[in-house]
């Protein structure tokens, strides 16, 4: 939501195609989470489980269970725990595995045939990194040809510059 047009294109062209089958893992509650999904068609569910995932669930063995990309079959899905919510077309899953990388709080699971965009973690944040910066230096030059605000320190420059806010109008 806060991204400017820069780093919103960036992003934009960094997502990935997906085609997922009905009852594919799309994500496994307690994985560490590297990816965001925006969800062009078909439909997810999420599910919470209270008590934490067996061990063998987190094995891509015979013996492991629900790995990514596996299919479930409708007997397994009581095993994930409680729907918590549907995530039809439009609607996103994953957002803080951009920004933290913390594991998963749910397991999603694709309801339907689905077509996903996905990014990673390092790319997006590479993206907006790289974004933040050149807008900070951009913005720290324009400050400093500011005769009012020639007194200022590099360091209270640098303050003022992290605090500016862009708008676009027509």
């Amino acid at each position: 939501r806060g991204l400017d047009e820069e780093q919103e294109t960036g992003v934009l062209n960094a997502m990935q195609e997906m085609h997922v089958p009905s009852g594919a893992v799309v994500i496994r509650q307690g994985d560490v989470g590297d990816y965001f999904y925006v969800v062009e068609s078909g439909l997810l569910h999420c599910f919470i489980r209270k008590e934490p995932m067996p061990e063998d669930w987190f094995t891509d063995q015979p013996a492991g269970r629900f790995a990514p990309g596996q299919v479930l079959q409708q007997r397994d899905v009581p095993d994930l725990g409680t729907m918590v919510t549907a995530c039809p077309a439009g609607s996103s899953v994953g957002e803080l595995a951009l920004m933290y990388g913390h594991p998963r709080a749910a397991s999603v699971v694709a309801i339907e045939p689905s077509t996903l965009w996905t990014l990673d973690r390092i790319t997006f944040r590479t993206i907006i990194l790289k974004a933040a910066h050149r807008r900070r230096t951009m913005y720290e030059n324009f400050l400093s040809s500011v005769p009012l605000l020639s007194s200022l320190s590099a360091t209270e420059r640098s303050k003022v510059a992290d605090a500016l806010e862009s708008k676009v109008f027509e």
